[in-house]
């Protein structure tokens, strides 16, 4: 049952239009409700917030692979065609590659993860990629009609390349004695990961010739690969009652990796939840307090319903646009036509 859902998740991804993104496996129930859940205590996850590995069963289970993928522009299947050429990208392909997609900004981001997770620790491998293909508006004419445009040296496309590796992502987490917390449960989690990135950027340009087959020339900048260890911070603190209330903070990058051209900041977010009834969760995350990346605090609603035990149905807000979610038979899909990306990454782009 499970390896058949999977296998639609798949089928769907691949025929995302333009500017559509689909989430399945751990992270996707969070997806689903707009990308808050930091301190959710039912089906904690510690990719999330690495405190839920103090919530989780005292076993090591093994983390069914979870993907999420983002694109712009294109659809999944025209852009993946293409991604795993761009490292070794060769001055025509980078050419071809520029007029096929030069009309627009185009995108794709892939994150995946697996491994084994369990109280009072885990072990994962964690894996971002992401291309980005940058055409100006004088690209972007030369693209739709074919021709130079009256300042052909106007033109320019760039493509980028990121890519990086967490192998492996150390978690740790436990609940604080109850001696010391009072009424409530106050759970603690860090994670550790050993990190490697490479990055390569290539610009499209006009060559200066007329020829028609030689209109375009690309630059040849070498391939940066980088080594960092990074390091995140969990809390989630509970308080009993007939309506469970919790409360959860996590800081992305307290230690940060040192990653050359692919800049990383500290991120702090923290999150609300609610449980008014077993079948119902609320949750809500401001997450990116501290402006990192030059970036706006966003504030995350989420909704989870459970009509039957099987059976999950999520909505959310991210800020900027809904999400929808479901859960069936523990695998769990998520679609957006935006996605939030998920607080805790290997590493942020």
């Amino acid at each position: 049952m499970r390896v058949g859902i999977l296998i639609a998740a798949v089928i769907a991804a691949a025929a995302v239009p333009a500017l559509a993104d689909v989430n399945f496996g751990p992270e996707a129930r969070f997806v689903g409700m707009g990308g808050a859940g930091l301190a959710c205590t039912d089906r904690p996850a510690a990719s999330v917030n690495p405190a839920a590995l103090g919530l989780l069963p005292k076993r090591l289970s093994f983390v069914f692979p979870g993907v999420s993928l983002r694109t712009q522009g294109a659809s999944l299947s025209d852009i993946a065609d293409w991604a795993s050429d761009v490292w070794s990208l060769s001055a025509p392909q980078g050419i071809e590659l520029a007029r096929e997609f030069g009309k627009q900004d185009t995108m794709l981001d892939l994150s995946t993860s697996a491994g084994f997770v369990g109280s009072p620790i885990s072990a994962t491998v964690d894996g971002e990629a992401r291309v980005w293909i940058l055409p100006n508006a004088a690209f972007q004419q030369f693209a739709e009609t074919g021709t130079l445009p009256a300042d052909p040296t106007q033109m320019q496309a760039i493509i980028w390349a990121e890519a990086a590796v967490a192998m492996p992502s150390v978690g740790f987490g436990f609940k604080v004695p109850s001696m010391a917390t009072g009424k409530g449960s106050l759970f603690l989690g860090t994670r550790l990961r050993a990190v490697r990135g490479k990055f390569v950027r290539r610009t499209i340009s006009w060559s200066g010739s007329t020829d028609p087959d030689n209109l375009l020339a690309t630059s040849n900048e070498p391939i940066e690969d980088e080594y960092g260890i990074g390091a995140d911070l969990g809390l989630i603190y509970s308080l009993p009652g007939p309506r469970e209330t919790s409360f959860g903070i996590v800081a992305v990058n307290l230690l940060k990796p040192s990653l050359g051209a692919i800049k990383q900041d500290t991120i702090w977010s923290l999150g609300m939840a609610v449980r008014p009834n077993p079948k119902v969760v609320l949750a809500a995350d401001i997450v990116n307090l501290t402006k990192a990346y030059d970036e706006s605090a966003d504030l995350r609603l989420g909704l989870e319903v459970r009509p039957l035990r099987f059976l999950a149905l999520r909505a959310g807000y991210t800020g900027d646009s809904f999400t929808a979610g479901l859960g069936l038979f523990g695998i769990d899909v998520a679609f957006a036509s935006e996605a939030p990306l998920a607080v805790s990454r290997t590493i942020r782009f």
